[in-house]
């Protein structure tokens, strides 16, 4: 039905566009690999709402500018980009339509937006004020009406802790704190405070790290396991087994660091070696960025968050610089020299916290020694 929008068409125009599309199976350029399955039904959503067309629109933009170059946006990237924020900030100061299904979709969608065509704060955005919509809607796993609106909530939450790590203004819905390893965040905040208070911060860790690097075991073990089978016969099978354990594994990897390195800071008795824990599992993360460089530009977003992790867990100054250099793969140099200073404030901050437990611990030794307690 020439003329007609496909929102508005008949189911016979819908059913007969539907056959002639062919979805984009390549790992480099494809968006629901990237960042989230949900983006497959999106199409489906559209005319229900001004701000997810909009920020649908948005995302195309930047989609196209970015696979032609990540370094240069185009300028009909940049316009969408703005429409779309303008049409976000009418759709949330409505209760109602705020914390529809819709609203958080055109949100996550602006947050791939500005994943593509980058901000002078890039890692910091809209997760924010989605937290804020999913903690004033009172979510809960029961009140999902369709595996749409589960997959737009899951691929929030992957932003919602990135966003975390640097922003100290996140507040998590309670469901997202278990579902999406935001304990790192939580654990941070409760560090800054647990110089007289938290006792129990340290055993939490500890009890986290653990199951954390079971995680992290089993993941290892099935990338290997993939590598080693190469099946000839379905090589894109391989490729695709391959570049999701591998996605998988580099994640817990970092997830990991992080939270060793808030152990490292909190447990200052530990008789391990937790500094040269993290080492290893940075230079690990190292090899599984470079080795996931196959799968750029889109397919290695992930690698970003894997490299920030690698900066925070390495004392080695050509590691961090080599990390930094990577960096630039994902971000312009000013992008790339504000986000290291954010890096740098984050290991001063545990880096003052361990010292501050470490004075603690051994006043607390001192005073116990001098006291002359009946036996």
């Amino acid at each position: 039905m020439p003329g007609v929008p496909s929102g508005r068409g008949c189911e016979g125009c819908r059913k007969q566009k539907k056959k002639t599309m062919t979805p984009l199976v390549d790992l480099k350029y494809n968006l629901a690999w990237a960042f989230g399955p949900f983006l497959e039904h999106v199409p489906q959503r559209l005319g229900r709402s001004s701000a997810l067309d909009a920020a649908a629109k948005a995302v195309v933009a930047a989609h196209s500018s970015h696979c032609i170059s990540r370094r240069q946006v185009s300028p009909n990237a940049l316009v969408d980009y703005s429409r779309a924020l303008a049409h976000l900030r009418l759709a949330v100061n409505d209760i109602v339509t705020a914390q529809t299904p819709e609203i958080l979709c055109a949100i996550q969608l602006l947050l791939i937006c500005q994943a593509l065509i980058g901000s002078e704060n890039r890692w910091t955005g809209h997760a924010e004020g989605a937290a804020r919509i999913l903690k004033a809607r009172g979510y809960r796993a029961t009140e999902v009406h369709d595996d749409f609106e589960a997959g737009v909530i899951a691929s929030l939450s992957a932003s919602m802790l990135f966003e975390g790590i640097f922003n100290p203004n996140m507040n998590y819905p309670g469901c997202i704190m278990m579902r999406c390893f935001s304990l790192i965040p939580g654990h941070l905040i409760r560090g800054r405070k647990m110089i007289f208070e938290e006792p129990g911060l340290v055993a939490d860790v500890e009890l986290n790290h653990q199951k954390l690097q079971a995680l992290t075991s089993a993941s290892r073990q099935c990338l290997e396991q993939t590598k080693a089978s190469s099946d000839t016969q379905r090589p894109d099978s391989t490729a695709y087994a391959h570049a999701l354990y591998q996605r998988a594994h580099s994640i817990n990897v970092a997830v990991l660091v992080l939270l060793n390195r808030v152990l490292y800071a909190i447990d200052v008795t530990s008789s391990r070696d937790l500094s040269q824990e993290a080492e290893q599992r940075s230079s690990e993360l190292l090899t599984l960025t470079l080795e996931a460089e196959r799968y750029a530009p889109l397919g290695n977003s992930y690698a970003s968050l894997c490299l920030c992790a690698a900066w925070i867990g390495s004392s080695d100054h050509d590691q961090k610089t080599l990390v930094e250099s990577l960096l630039l793969d994902f971000y312009n140099r000013n992008q790339t020299a504000m986000l290291v200073d954010v890096l740098r404030f984050k290991v001063q901050e545990l880096d003052d916290l361990r010292t501050a437990r470490s004075a603690l611990s051994s006043a607390t030794s001192s005073w116990l020694e001098s006291q002359d307690f009946p036996c």
